[in-house]
């Protein structure tokens, strides 16, 4: 997969099928040339995992990536908010995103597409987990420093705010997940995970 191909899904906001791409790319192409790719796909595949909420092979996804690519900037940045999140450190995580200022507009508008998911999860998880959470907090977990900002997110969600107690209570919501290939694509796609497990 080029970076061409990468510019395309993003700019047309195909974010389902990034991960599932780059997961391709790397079983038919890398493995078996053993080559580098560039910053923008293992960029783009490290923020794909984080986007599908999979910290797991994302950290796998580290562990096997060139030592040259892990000397990047931008990828040690996303690298360092994926740690923040396996430690559960939301509030870290926010602090590492604001610290990230990728050169490629596509690893920009991921990033935002990657807050955006990672605030919509975080707000199903308050909604289910909380009778009612203080302003400060939400604020803490959303990685928001703004009040009026928090209002715009939270208003579509019809959480009550009590102003005497400083606090919101949340109604319980859902979160469509992103959409990931289905029939055979998924198969082939499987099996190729599989041949390549096999070969290491």
């Amino acid at each position: 997969m080029t970076d061409k191909r990468i510019v395309e899904i993003i700019n047309t906001k195909q974010f389902g099928t990034l991960l599932y791409e780059c997961e391709s790319h790397e079983v038919e192409v890398l493995a078996g040339q053993k080559q580098s790719a560039s910053t923008l796909f293992y960029g783009s595949f490290l923020l794909g995992y984080l986007i599908n909420d999979d910290l797991n092979n994302c950290r796998f996804l580290w562990k096997r990536m060139p030592n040259d690519a892990k000397k990047d900037d931008d990828l040690k940045g996303i690298w360092e908010v994926a740690k923040q999140l396996w430690n559960r450190n939301y509030e870290g995580a926010y602090q590492a995103i604001s610290q990230l200022s990728p050169a490629s507009p596509q690893l920009k508008e991921l990033i935002n597409y990657f807050v955006d998911q990672l605030r919509q999860r975080t707000l199903l998880l308050i909604s289910k987990a909380y009778a009612n959470i203080n302003t400060n907090d939400l604020m803490k977990c959303l990685g928001i420093n703004d009040v009026n900002v928090l209002n715009q997110i939270v208003s579509p969600l019809n959480w009550t705010f009590d102003s005497a107690t400083n606090v919101y209570i949340p109604q319980v919501i859902t979160v469509k997940p992103p959409e990931m290939p289905v029939g055979l694509d998924a198969i082939k796609g499987m099996t190729q995970k599989a041949v390549f497990l096999e070969l290491d």
